[in-house]
């Protein structure tokens, strides 16, 4: 399984032995699933082009508005890692 964020979108892949990909995408009041079909051995760039794709999907699906993907020049721009703040360290 991949995560790829993208603005606050999460899109979670599983690559299924039938050469399909499963693409769960979540954003706040969005719950997407689809399968997707692209060419070629599982790698990280393939799941960057599945999760762009996945988005583009879902914003056809339900409206460019509630899918809130981060965009550079049009761009959906993807990344490999979680971005969460800084955890409040609790004083005793």
């Amino acid at each position: 399984m991949a995560i790829r964020y993208s603005g606050d979108v999460e899109v979670r892949i599983h690559h299924l032995r039938t050469g399909l990909y499963c693409c769960k995408v979540w954003a706040p009041g969005l719950r997407d699933t689809g399968m997707l079909k692209i060419p070629g051995k599982p790698t990280p760039a393939t799941y960057d082009a599945l999760a762009r794709a996945a988005i583009r999907a879902a914003e056809r699906a339900h409206g460019r508005s509630k899918v809130p993907a981060e965009r550079r020049a049009g761009r959906i721009m993807i990344d490999r890692v979680f971005k969460a703040p800084c955890p409040v360290q609790r004083r005793t």
